[in-house]
């Protein structure tokens, strides 16, 4: 499957909901803003790289375009079995065009309008709090807690500028 999406990007207000992705990576469930998803892929194939760090499972190869494959169950230390069966590819804006990411995680669950105002902080007590420092918020609209991501705010710059380094000694520009 491999899902497109345009780059529109609806006004946020309090009161309107708008189009969540939700997937799971090991046992936790997480949801992104389906105005971010630029492409879905099941059973990504991407080329696997042994760098640091270890989240950086490889690249994933598109289209016109190869995108850094970020495994999230690596990279917020998730239990997991198996490789990664899905790809959600995202852009961050670290550059003028944008980078595009690919977050790997093992499936899709659904998508899910919710509105700004159904999103809660994560609360002191939770026992995944290690969320808390990448502006992640919660979602209570199934039965277990679905933690939202900001692409954003997953990734400092300086983690990118690494990346682009490296990417540059692979394959240098001809």
């Amino acid at each position: 499957m491999q899902y497109e999406q345009s780059n529109h990007s609806p006004a946020r207000t309090s009161n309107k909901k708008e189009p969540f992705l939700l997937f799971r990576a090991g046992d936790t469930s997480f949801a992104v803003a389906a105005h971010r998803v630029e492409h879905l892929l099941e059973n990504p194939v991407f080329t696997p790289i042994d760098t640091e760090p270890d989240w950086l499972a490889g690249l994933l190869h598109l289209p016109q375009t190869t995108a850094p494959a970020i495994d999230l169950r690596r990279y917020f230390d998730i239990t997991c079995q198996g490789p990664p069966r899905v790809a959600i590819t995202v852009r961050l804006p670290f550059s003028s065009g944008g980078q595009l990411v690919a977050l790997l995680a093992d499936r899709l669950l659904a998508t899910e309008k919710i509105a700004p105002r159904e999103l809660r902080p994560l609360r002191a007590a939770n026992a995944k709090a290690r969320f808390r420092q990448f502006g992640v918020k919660t979602w209570r609209g199934r039965s277990r807690p679905c933690y939202v991501l900001e692409p954003d705010s997953l990734f400092s710059r300086a983690s990118f500028s690494h990346l682009e380094h490296w990417w540059r000694t692979i394959w240098p520009a001809g």
